[in-house]
């Protein structure tokens, strides 16, 4: 089990994520929320599936960090370093977007960069996880979480976010 002094910060700086989304909009009063989904707000259906997506993608990553707390003794730099980062880019994007209503040429690129090191951190946190597998059912419901994880910031965040959105 990772230690305490690592698991409060990560799992806090989990709840402020979570919790940015909700708290972000306060912060920019004068911009619309509906307008964070830049072009996606137009196609009602897709922006459903988007909304989905992230949802089940909150869950998986739920699973994950319970299953990499748990079990990641034995590499647990490792896992506060790829969840740091993961958690850090996840933060700048929506603060990114905001700024994107404003400049949109000057914040596209950027936040297409940060939801790319988002998807990297996934990918980071997905070898950990398959590093520290086993023959239980939870391992490999954890695997499939941080596959799922992945999908989620590299096909639906960085590629069609960016894509269809930007």
């Amino acid at each position: 089990m990772i230690s305490t002094k690592q698991y409060v910060p990560l799992t806090a700086l989990s709840v402020v994520l979570f919790l940015s989304y909700f708290m972000v909009p306060l912060l920019f009063p004068d911009i619309p929320t509906d307008r964070l989904w830049g072009r996606l707000r137009y196609k009602k259906d897709l922006h459903k599936w988007f909304l989905l997506s992230t949802a089940v993608m909150w869950i998986c990553y739920s699973v994950v960090l319970w299953f990499l707390y748990t079990r990641g003794e034995r590499i647990q730099r490792s896992i506060v370093w790829s969840l740091s980062g993961f958690l850090i880019f996840s933060l700048l994007w929506m603060p990114l977007m905001y700024l994107y209503m404003k400049q949109p040429h000057v914040y596209s690129y950027m936040i297409s960069a940060v939801l790319g090191a988002t998807a990297f951190f996934a990918f980071w946190v997905l070898f950990l996880v398959w590093q520290i597998r086993d023959n239980s059912m939870w391992s490999v419901i954890a695997i499939v979480s941080a596959v799922y994880v992945c999908f989620h910031t590299f096909v639906v965040d960085f590629i069609l976010f960016s894509l269809l959105a930007l």
